[in-house]
C-alpha cells in the first residue's frame, strides 16, 4: 500500500505537472494570438489611415485642380477682356485721329476756299479787267494789285502749310512764328509795333487745331487793326500765366457796340475759332483805341 501510495503520488504529480505545463503553454499560446491579433488591428488600422490619407490628397489634389483651373479661366478671361478693351481703345484712338485729320482737311479746305479760292477769284477778274479795251494803256495799278493778291495767297499757303507741320508743334514755337508774323504785317504797313513776350515757355506740344485757331485769331485782330482801327501803333505781348495769354491793344479809332457791329463776321469767326479751342475771347472799346485779350489754357503735355 506504501508502494502504491508512492506511485500514486508520483502519477499524480507528474499529471499535474503535465496539466500546468499544457496550461502554460495554453497561455503561451493565447498570448501568442492575442500579440498576433493586435499586431494585425495595428496593421489594419496604419492601413486604413493610410488609404484615408491618400483618399484626402486625391480630394485635395483634384480641388486644387479645380481651383487652378477655375483661376486659369478667369485670368484668361480677364486678359482677353483686357485685349479687347485695349483693341477698342487703339480702335477708338484711330477713329479719334482719323476724325481730327478729317476735321484739319475740312478746316484746310476751308482756308484754301476762304483764302486761295477768292483770291484767286479777284485775279481772274482783274486779269479780265486788264483785257478789257480801254485798260490796255493803264493796267499798272491792276497789275500791281494783281501781284499784291498773289503775294497775299502765298503768305496764306504759307500759315496753311505751317499749321500742317508736325516739327513746328511747341508752344514757343507757336510764339515765335505769330511774333514774326505781327513784325512783318504790321510793318508792310508802317504801324509801330511793340512785340513783348516772355523769355520762355512750358514745355508743350499743341494740337493742329490749337495752333491754326490761335494763328487765325491773331491774324484777324491785326488785319482789324489795319483795314478799320486806322491805327498808328500796337502794343503786342505775349505770356504765360497757367494759361497762354495774347493781348493786341491798338490806339485806333476803336468802336462803338451797337447792334450791328463794325467788321462783325470777323469778330464771330474769332469767338468761334476761341471757342473751339477752349480759349476765353475778351475785345473790348472805349472809343479810343481796341485792346484783344485771348487767355488760352492749353494744358500741360510735355514734349516727347
Amino acid at each position: 500500500m506504501g508502494e502504491w501510495h508512492r506511485i500514486d503520488s508520483t502519477i499524480t504529480a507528474n499529471n499535474i505537472r503535465s496539466a500546468l505545463a499544457t496550461q502554460a503553454e495554453l497561455l503561451r499560446a493565447d498570448n501568442d494570438l492575442e500579440v498576433e491579433r493586435l499586431e494585425r488591428e495595428r496593421v489594419t488600422a496604419q492601413l486604413e489611415s493610410e488609404k484615408r490619407t491618400r483618399l484626402f490628397l486625391i480630394v485635395a489634389g483634384l480641388f486644387a485642380f479645380a481651383a487652378l483651373t477655375g483661376i486659369y479661366w478667369v485670368l484668361s478671361a480677364r486678359q482677353r477682356q483686357k485685349r479687347h478693351l485695349a483693341e477698342l481703345q487703339a480702335q477708338r484712338a484711330e477713329q479719334e485721329r482719323t476724325i481730327a485729320e478729317l476735321r484739319v482737311r475740312e478746316q484746310v479746305s476751308r482756308d484754301l476756299h476762304d483764302d486761295l479760292g477768292v483770291g484767286l477769284s479777284a485775279l481772274k477778274l482783274r486779269s479780265e479787267m486788264a483785257l478789257q479795251r480801254g485798260l490796255v494803256n493803264d493796267v499798272s495799278p491792276l497789275l500791281r494789285e494783281q501781284a499784291s493778291t498773289a503775294e497775299e495767297l502765298i503768305a496764306s499757303m504759307r500759315h496753311i502749310i505751317w499749321a500742317l507741320q508736325d516739327d513746328q508743334g511747341s508752344l514757343d514755337d507757336l510764339a515765335a512764328y505769330i511774333g514774326s508774323y505781327a513784325r512783318n504785317y504790321l510793318e508792310t504797313y508802317d504801324i509801330q509795333l511793340e512785340l513783348r513776350a516772355d523769355a520762355s515757355f512750358p514745355e508743350m506740344r499743341l494740337t493742329t487745331q490749337q495752333r491754326r485757331n490761335l494763328f487765325l485769331i491773331v491774324k484777324e485782330a491785326l488785319h482789324n487793326v489795319v483795314k478799320h482801327a486806322e491805327a498808328r501803333y500796337v502794343h503786342f505781348a505775349l505770356g504765360w500765366d497757367i494759361a497762354f495769354t495774347i493781348e493786341i491793344v491798338d490806339d485806333g479809332k476803336g468802336f462803338v457796340e451797337t447792334g450791328r457791329r463794325i467788321h462783325s463776321h470777323g469778330l464771330m469767326n474769332m469767338r468761334k475759332r476761341a471757342e473751339e479751342i477752349g480759349a476765353e475771347l475778351r475785345i473790348s472799346s472805349e472809343g479810343q483805341g481796341t485792346r484783344v485779350k485771348l487767355t488760352a489754357p492749353l494744358g500741360k503735355r510735355k514734349l516727347d
